[in-house]
C-alpha cells in the first residue's frame, strides 16, 4: 500500500498543500524528503499520514491505539483546537492510498466547513466528502476485509522526532529473552505503527532469525537436499539475515561487517559484530554510538516488520510505508551523506517520507538516486526543488572529509616513523635532497633519517602538496605532539618562510634561498644553478581571455629526472648544503668518527631564519 494524494488546509502552519507523491516509471515509490525552516509543518505533515495510517489499521487490530475511559479508543492525533491553523474557521486533511487496484481514503474535519465550499477539491478522495457543517470527526473508508494482509505483511511504521536509544551505560536491569514466544491473535497487529524505540525489542528477533537459519541448516543435512543445491539456496530464513547484515556493513562501513550470535553466558554481549571471521568489531549492539543505534533501530525495525517469519524476505522485496521524522538527528555528518541514502537503497519497494534539516542528505540523495530519483518538497508551500540550493555545503562538506583524511594520514605516518623523519612541500624536494646528501658527503644521514613529502602522488598529478598543507601539517602536530614519535622536520621553501620553532620533537625550519638563481623563484628548485634550466623543461601554455596568454610552466618531474639521475653533477647540488646543514643541526645529529667523506660537516649554521618563533598557519 502506498500514499498516492494529500490534501491539507488549514492544519498548524500548512495553509494549503495539495500535492501526489511520485513513482518512477516501473512503479516503484520514490522517497519523499521534507525541508524547510523549525515550524515549517514538517512534523505536522509526517504525523497527518501517520495518523492515517493508524485510522486505517485500526478498522481491524484493537491494539493500535489505547482505550479511553468511554470505552471507545483514543485518537492518535488531536482533533480541532490547537491543529487549526491561528485565524483560520476549521481544518481538513485528506489522504488517499491504494493497494493492488483498492482505493483507501481517510479524512479529518474540524471547525466550521461547508462541503460545497471543498466539494470539487474533494473529488479525488471519494467516500469521505460529506460531514457536518460544526465539529470534528474523521473518517476512513476502503475494503477493511484486506487490513488485515496488508498491514501483517508489509512495513508501515512512524518514526517521531522524539525517538530515543538508551545508551550502553545506562542502567535498566533488565535482560533481553532469548527469543520471543508470543501468541498471534487476529485482532492483534503487535506491531506499534509509531514507534520511538527500538534496540532491545530488536534483540530477541535477531536471535530468533539466526536461530532459524540455523535451524534451516539442520534440516537441510538431515534431509540430505540433492547434492548439487548449495546449502544457502535451501535456508528459507537466510535472505533476512543477509540483509540485516547488508544494514550492519552500511552502517559501519565495513563490506566484511556480520552479525554473530555467542552462547548465553555472555549475557548482553550474546549478539556481537564480527568482520569476517575473525575481526571482532564490536563486543554487543551496546556499543553502537548513538546514531549508529538510531540507523539500526530505524532500518531494522522496517525489515522485522515485513518479516513474517514463515519465508524468505530480502529488504528489496518489502513493502510499506515508513515516516521518519528528523531522519538526520544524532548522525554525524557522514552517516547523513553516506549511509543514510544507501540503506534507503536497500528497500526500494519502502516508500520513504522523511524531514531532514541537514543539506548533506539531500546531497547524498543525488547521489545514491539520481536527481530524478527522489522528490525534494520544500515546506510550508509543497514546492518541489532541487538539492542543487545546497550544493555550497556539499562542497565544504568534501573539503572536510578531504581535510580529516589529510590529517589522520599526517597523525599516521608521524607516529609510524621509526626515524627521524623530514617532511617537505612538494613531490621532487625528497628526490633533490637525497642526491645532494649523497654527491655532497653527506651519506651516512641517508641511513639515519626518512625524507618525505607531505602529500600524496597521484596519476594525474600530485595531491595535498605545497606549503599551505604542511603548515597544516605543522599545526596539528604541534597541538598534538604526543603522537610525534620519532624526532621530525618540517622542511619549508624559502618563498614560504616560516619562523623556525621547536614543540618537544618537532621542528619547523626553512631553507635558505639562493640568490644566484634569478631564473627560477620559488620551490626548492631555486636552489639549483640558472645553467640547468633548458627549454625543454619548459611547457607553453595558452590561456584565452581577452587576449591569448601563453605562459611557460616548469615541468618540475622532467627536470629533477635528469639533474637527480642523468646529471648528477655534485656542483648543481651546492647550494644544497646550507639546507642539509639546517636538517643536522635540527635534528641534532652528528657524523660517525668513522666518516672520511670527502666533505666534512660543518656544524655552525648562520641561517637568520632559525629564531623561536610562533608557528605560521599560512
Amino acid at each position: 500500500m502506498y500514499l498516492r494524494h494529500i490534501l491539507v488546509a488549514n492544519s498548524g502552519p500548512l495553509t494549503d498543500i495539495d500535492f501526489q507523491p511520485e513513482f518512477t516509471p516501473e512503479g516503484l515509490p520514490k522517497p519523499l524528503i521534507l525541508v524547510g525552516r523549525n515550524g515549517a509543518g514538517k512534523t505536522n505533515l509526517m504525523s497527518i499520514v501517520a495518523d492515517a495510517l493508524i485510522e486505517m489499521a485500526a478498522q481491524h487490530f484493537t491494539d493500535i491505539t489505547p482505550s479511553n475511559s468511554s470505552g471507545g479508543r483514543s485518537f492518535y492525533r488531536v482533533v480541532g483546537g490547537s491543529t487549526i491553523r491561528t485565524g483560520a474557521n476549521f481544518e481538513l486533511v485528506a489522504t488517499k492510498f491504494d493497494h493492488e487496484g483498492s482505493t483507501f481514503c481517510c479524512r479529518t474535519k474540524a471547525g466550521k466547513l461547508d462541503i460545497n465550499e471543498v466539494a470539487e477539491r474533494m473529488q479525488p478522495f471519494p467516500g469521505i466528502g460529506s460531514w457536518s457543517l460544526e465539529g470534528n470527526d474523521k473518517a476512513v473508508v476502503g475494503p477493511v476485509d484486506q487490513i488485515e494482509k496488508i498491514f501483517r505483511s508489509g512495513c508501515y511504521a512512524f518514526f517521531p522526532s522524539n525517538r530515543s536509544e538508551l545508551p550502553f551505560w545506562a542502567n535498566t536491569q533488565n535482560e533481553e529473552p532469548i527469543s520471543v514466544f508470543r501468541e498471534r491473535y487476529a485482532d492483534r497487529l503487535t506491531k506499534p505503527i509509531a514507534v520511538t524505540a527500538t534496540i532491545n525489542d530488536l534483540l530477541p528477533w535477531i536471535v530468533d532469525v539466526i536461530l532459524d537459519q540455523s535451524l534451516d541448516a539442520v534440516q537441510f543435512v538431515l534431509n540430505r537436499v540433492k547434492a548439487q543445491e548449495s546449502l544457502t539456496g535451501a535456508l528459507q530464513n537466510v535472505g533476512v539475515l543477509q540483509s540485516l547484515n547488508r544494514i550492519v556493513r552500511v552502517i559501519l562501513g565495513d563490506e566484511q561487517a556480520r552479525i554473530v550470535r555467542t552462547g548465553r553466558g555472555a549475557l548482553s554481549r550474546k549478539i556481537q559484530i564480527f568482520s569476517g571471521d575473525s575481526h571482532l568489531l564490536l563486543p554487543s549492539l551496546n556499543s553502537l554510538s548513538a546514531g549508529q543505534a538510531t540507523l539500526l533501530s530505524i532500518f531494522s525495525t522496517i525489515l522485522r516488520y515485513a518479516d513474517t517469519g514463515q519465508i524468505a524476505s530480502p529488504a528489496h522485496e518489502m513493502q510499506g510505508i515508513v515516516l521518519v521524522d528528523e531522519i538526520d538527528a544524532h548522525l554525524h555528518a557522514d552517516l547523513q551523506h553516506r549511509a543514510l541514502p544507501a540503506l534507503m537503497r536497500l528497500f526500494p519497494k519502502i516508500q520513504f517520507i522523511a524531514s531532514s534539516h541537514s543539506p548533506l542528505f539531500p546531497l547524498g540523495m543525488v547521489e545514491v538516486y539520481g536527481d530524478e530519483g527522489f522528490s525534494l518538497v520544500e515546506l510550508p508551500t509543497a514546492t518541489k526543488i532541487t538539492a542543487e540550493r545546497f550544493s555550497e555545503f556539499l562542497d565544504s562538506f568534501r573539503y572536510f572529509q578531504a581535510t580529516k583524511s589529510f590529517e589522520e594520514e599526517v597523525a599516521s605516518r608521524a607516529a609510524k616513523a621509526e626515524r627521524p623523519l623530514v617532511l617537505c612541500e612538494g613531490e621532487t624536494d625528497p628526490r633533490y635532497l637525497r642526491t645532494a646528501a649523497g654527491l655532497l658527503g653527506f651519506d651516512w644521514l641517508l641511513d639515519k633519517i626518512e625524507l618525505d613529502w607531505v602529500g600524496q602522488p597521484q596519476p594525474g598529478g600530485a595531491i595535498d602538496g605545497g606549503k599551505d598543507r604542511l603548515a597544516q601539517a605543522a599545526k596539528l602536530l604541534k597541538n598534538n605532539p604526543q603522537i610525534v614519535r620519532s624526532p621530525m622536520v618540517l622542511a619549508f621553501d624559502f618563498d614560504a618562510p616560516q619562523a623556525s620553532a621547536d614543540f618537544d620533537n618537532i621542528h619547523i625550519r626553512t631553507f635558505p634561498e639562493n640568490v644566484n638563481n634569478k631564473v627560477c623563484r620559488s620551490g626548492i628548485e631555486n636552489m639549483l644553478p640558472e645553467g640547468v634550466f633548458e627549454e625543454r623543461f619548459y611547457q607553453v601554455i595558452e590561456k584565452r581571455t581577452a587576449d591569448v596568454t601563453r605562459i611557460s610552466k616548469l615541468r618540475k618531474r622532467d627536470l629533477c629526472n635528469f639533474i637527480c639521475e642523468e646529471r648528477q653533477n655534485p656542483a648543481d647540488f651546492e647550494a644544497f648544503r646550507p639546507a642539509i646543514e639546517i636538517l643536522v643541526a635540527a635534528l641534532g645529529l652528528v657524523a660517525p668518527a668513522s666518516n672520511d667523506q670527502a666533505t666534512p660537516l660543518s656544524c655552525t649554521v648562520e641561517d637568520p631564519s632559525l629564531t623561536t618563533g610562533v608557528l605560521s598557519q599560512n
